[in-house]
C-alpha cells in the first residue's frame, strides 16, 4: 500500500475515490507485509545482489541483480565474471523491462477461437499438462513419435541436455534449433581450419594490428561487451602502444566508425581479398618455412593483385599495403563476420581469413586466436548438426509442409518473424495439428499456438550457461533473483513434470523432482569427478551461487593446432550466388542486427526502442540506407517513402541518405516490423526478413541472408523518420579507401 492509497482509505470524500480509480490506482493489488511474518528474501530498505547470467543475447554475460523488498531494481555487470569483466551493455540493463513488461503472458492459456485471432482463455496448470501429456501418449500409442517436433533457440548447458534427453526418451529425432544470431558458419570454418568446430576467443587486447572483415564486434558480433573491453585495452591499455584497426565491410557499422581505416568491399568477396593479401605476404615476407609455404604458394597462385582488385573493388595498392602492415606489425589478428559470413560462400570466406592468422603465426598465441578448454560440465548436449541452424529450420518446414507434424513445441524462438520470407514458415507452421508455445509473450509464432504455457523470465528461474568466446573453463549459474511475478513456470520443470505423467521410459530418463534437482546433481557429479568430497558440495554450491558460476584461470589449448597447416587445401575461392537477377534487381540487400533491438528480440522493451541508433540517430522505427549517389540517381531525398522489392515481395519504409555505404548496396536494420509481441513492438516499422530468400550456405547450412538482391523505387509521400542526430553528410575520424 502506498501513501496515496492510504490517504484515500482514510478519507471519506466520495468524489476522490472515483477519481483515483480512473487513474488506475488499484489496477494491481498490493499487500501489506507483516514485519513479523515476512518472506525470506524481504528485508525492508536493504538491497541484496544476486549473481546470474544475462539472457538478452547469446553472449552470456555475468550480471548482478539488485533486489530490494522483493523487487529487482537494477542490473550491473558481475566484476568477477570472465566473459564481460564487470561491464554490461544497454540490452543487459534493460532486462528489467522483460520482468515487469505489462504484456507478459500471465498464466497458461488455451485457444478457444481461430488461430491468429488471440482468443484464449485461462486454464490451470494441471489441466494444461494433462492436455499435452494426452497428445504425446496418443502419438506413442500409435507408434508415431517422429510426428512430434521440438523447436527451440540455441539452448546451452543443462537445459539443452534436458531437452535432448526428453526427445530421445520419447523417440523423436526432431529437436530443431534455430536462431538468427547463430555461429554455424564460424564453427564450420574453424573445423576446416583448425579442427576446432566452435567459437574461439580473439585476443584483441594484446594484438598490435586488427583487421576485421565485417565483424561488428562492438554491437552484436559474438560477445560485444567482452570485445568492447578488449578493444579499449587494444587502443589505450598499453603504455606507448596504440593498436591499428582496419574495418573491411560494404556498409560502415558502429565498429567500423571506430576504425582507423574503412575499406568498402564488394559484398561476399571478403575471402578473396584475404587470399590476395596472403599471396602478397608469402611473396614478400613468408611467415612459414619453405616446406610449409610450398602448398600455400600453389593454392594462392591464381589470386594475383589485379584479379583480386577487380573482383573486390579494392585498389591493388591498398591490398598490398594492408598485407604488409598485417605481417609487419605482429602480433596481428584477422576476424570475420557480417557480410563475410552471410553469403553462400561464407565458410570459404572465413577459412581464407583464418589463413591470414596462420601465416602470421597468430593461432594459439597471445594477440591472436585462442582456443578454450572444455567447460566443466559432465554432460554436454549433443544436438544433431543437421537439426541446427537454418538447415534445421528448413527440415522442420519440410515436415510441416508434408503434413507429418502432429504436435509441435516452441521454446524461445519466433520463426514466424525471424525466418526468411522465402521459406514462408508461418504458413507452414499452421499445418501442425497442435502447437504448444512456452513463450512469455504473444509473438508472431505464439499467436498460432493452441496452448500457451508461459516460461519464467531468466531473472526468475534456474539454469546454467556455457558462454562462447572465452579461454577459461566458464560455466555460469542462472538463479532466481526474484520470486515469479506471474503464474508462470519454467519450461524445464514442465518437461520433468510431463515425463512423470507419461511414465515408463520418459520418467526413467528424467527421474528428478525438478530441473533444479537435475542441475545440482549434475554439478555435484562434476564436482566429485574433479577430486572433491561429496559432503563438501553443498558449501561449494553456495559459494558458486555467490560467485555466479565456476571458472578457472586462462589457459590455451594447443592440440587444436595439429591441423593448422593443412588449411592450404581449403583455400579455394567460391563466387557468391544470388537468388535474384542483377539486371532486374541491381542492389545488394544488406541486413544487420542493431545494438538495441538485435534481430528483433529487444523490440518489446521501450528503453531499447528509445535508444538512438549510433550511426543514424533514428529511434522507434525502420529505415532504408542508401548512398547519396544512388539516391540522386533515383531522385530520392531524406525521409521519402520507398519500396524495396525482391523476388519474394516488397516492403515500404522511409529512406535515409547514408554517405558511408557502397552505391550498389541497400542496408536495412533488423528488429522492427512485429505484428504482435506487445504494445511497444506491434505495428512499428517493417520486417526486412519478409523479402529475404531462403538460401542456405554451401558448407554450413546456415542462412545466406546476403544472397538477396533488390530494386528500389519511390512510393508516395514522406515517411516518419524520427532521428536525434540529423543527417550525416560526412563520416569524420577515419580514413575511407574508395
Amino acid at each position: 500500500m502506498n501513501r496515496r492509497q492510504f490517504l484515500y482509505l482514510l478519507s471519506g470524500l466520495p468524489l476522490i475515490g472515483p477519481l483515483f480509480r480512473i487513474k488506475g490506482l488499484f489496477k494491481y493489488p498490493e499487500h501489506v507485509i507483516s514485519p513479523v511474518f515476512t518472506p525470506e528474501n524481504y528485508v525492508p530498505g536493504i538491497a541484496s545482489w544476486y549473481p546470474t547470467v544475462c539472457q538478452q543475447c547469446p553472449a552470456g554475460c555475468g550480471i548482478l541483480v539488485k533486489v530490494r523488498e522483493g523487487r529487482a531494481k537494477k542490473i550491473e555487470g558481475n566484476p568477477d565474471y570472465p566473459v564481460n569483466m564487470g561491464k554490461t551493455c544497454a540490452r543487459g540493463q534493460a532486462g528489467l523491462q522483460l520482468l515487469y513488461n505489462p504484456d507478459r503472458v500471465q498464466g497458461p492459456m488455451k485457444l478457444v477461437g481461430p488461430r491468429g485471432r488471440g482468443q484464449y482463455q485461462p486454464l490451470d496448470w494441471d489441466e494444461a499438462l494433462n492436455l499435452v501429456a494426452d497428445r504425446l501418449k496418443r502419438l506413442q500409442s500409435r507408434n508415431q513419435p517422429d510426428r512430434f517436433i521440438f523447436l527451440t533457440n540455441l539452448l546451452r548447458g543443462h537445459e539443452q541436455t534436458l531437452v535432448t534427453s526428453f526427445m530421445q526418451a520419447f523417440g523423436s529425432p526432431h529437436h530443431f534449433r534455430y536462431d538468427y544470431l547463430d555461429y554455424e558458419t564460424l564453427s564450420a570454418a574453424n573445423s576446416l581450419s583448425f579442427g576446432y568446430p566452435a567459437v574461439p576467443d580473439y585476443d584483441m587486447a594484446n594484438t598490435n594490428y586488427l583487421i576485421s572483415f565485417g565483424a561488428d564486434f562492438l554491437e552484436t558480433w559474438i560477445s560485444p561487451v567482452r570485445y568492447g573491453v578488449s578493444f579499449g585495452q587494444f587502443r589505450q591499455g598499453r603504455p606507448g602502444k596504440r593498436g591499428r584497426f582496419v574495418q573491411i565491410e560494404p556498409r560502415l557499422s558502429m565498429t567500423g566508425a571506430n576504425a582507423d581505416e574503412w575499406v568498402p568491399i564488394r559484398p561476399g568477396r571478403e575471402g578473396l581479398l584475404a587470399l590476395g593479401m596472403a599471396r602478397v605476404i608469402l611473396a614478400d615476407s613468408p611467415g612459414l618455412r619453405k616446406s610449409e609455404a610450398k602448398p600455400w604458394e600453389e593454392a594462392l597462385e591464381r589470386y594475383d593483385l589485379q584479379f583480386v582488385s577487380q573482383a573486390t573493388d579494392v585498389p591493388a595498392e591498398t591490398i598490398s599495403r594492408l598485407a604488409r602492415e598485417f605481417i609487419g606489425n605482429r602480433p596481428s589478428l584477422a576476424i570475420a563476420g557480417g557480410s563475410a559470413a552471410g553469403h553462400t560462400n561464407g565458410v570459404a570466406n572465413l577459412v581464407a581469413i583464418n589463413g591470414l592468422n596462420l601465416i602470421a603465426g597468430s593461432v594459439g598465441t597471445p594477440g591472436g586466436i585462442l582456443f578454450g578448454p572444455t567447460p566443466p560440465m559432465l554432460k554436454q548436449a549433443k544436438a544433431s548438426k543437421d537439426n541446427s541452424g537454418f538447415s534445421g529450420l528448413a527440415r522442420a518446414a519440410g515436415l510441416l509442409e508434408a503434413g507429418q507434424v502432429d504436435t509441435l513445441f516452441l521454446h524461445r524462438t519466433n520463426p514466424a518473424f525471424s525466418a526468411p520470407g522465402g521459406l514462408k514458415f508461418a504458413d507452414k507452421l499452421k499445418k501442425a495439428s497442435f502447437i504448444v508455445s512456452y513463450s512469455s509473450f504473444l509473438d508472431e509464432s505464439t499467436m498460432l499456438a493452441d496452448l500457451i504455457l508461459p516460461d519464467h523470465i531468466y531473472l526468475e528461474r534456474w539454469g546454467d550457461d556455457l558462454a562462447p568466446a572465452v579461454t577459461t573453463k566458464v560455466a555460469g549459474l542462472i538463479q532466481p533473483a526474484v520470486e515469479p511475478f506471474y503464474n508462470t513456470r519454467p519450461t524445464a520443470d514442465l518437461l520433468v513434470a510431463l515425463a512423470k505423467i507419461m511414465g515408463g521410459k520418459m520418467s526413467a530418463a528424467l527421474p528428478w523432482e525438478s530441473f533444479l534437482d537435475y542441475l545440482k546433481s549434475s554439478w555435484q557429479e562434476t564436482y566429485v569427478k574433479e577430486g572433491n568430497r561429496p559432503e563438501d558440495f553443498d558449501l561449494a554450491w553456495s559459494d558458486m551461487l555467490k560467485r555466479g558460476g565456476q571458472w578457472t584461470e586462462n589457459r590455451v589449448q594447443a592440440q587444436a593446432l595439429k591441423a593448422a597447416y593443412t588449411i592450404s587445401s581449403q583455400l579455394t575461392y567460391k563466387e557468391p550466388r544470388f537468388a535474384d537477377d542483377e539486371k532486374e534487381y541491381p542492389f545488394y540487400l544488406h541486413l544487420y542486427p542493431t545494438l538495441a533491438l538485435s534481430e528483433g528480440r529487444g523490440a518489446n522493451q521501450p528503453w531499447m526502442q528509445e535508444l538512438p541508433d549510433p550511426m543514424t540517430g533514428v529511434v522507434w522505427g525502420s529505415w532504408m540506407e542508401i548512398s547519396p549517389a544512388a539516391a540522386d540517381k533515383l531522385d530520392i531525398t531524406e525521409g521519402d517513402l520507398v519500396w524495396v522489392e525482391s523476388g519474394r515481395g516488397k516492403i515500404k519504409l522511409p529512406a535515409h541518405i547514408y554517405p558511408a555505404i557502397r552505391p550498389d548496396l541497400i542496408a536495412i536494420p533488423l528488429g522492427q516490423g512485429h505484428t504482435y509481441y506487445g504494445r511497444y513492438a506491434k505495428d512499428r516499422g517493417v520486417n526486412p526478413m519478409a523479402i529475404v530468400a531462403d538460401i542456405s550456405q554451401e558448407q554450413s547450412g546456415a542462412l545466406a541472408w546476403g544472397a538477396t538482391r533488390v530494386k528500389v523505387y519511390k512510393a508516395k509521400g514522406k515517411g516518419r523518420l524520427v532521428s536525434l542526430a540529423g543527417t550525416p553528410r560526412e563520416i569524420a575520424g577515419i580514413e575511407i579507401v574508395r
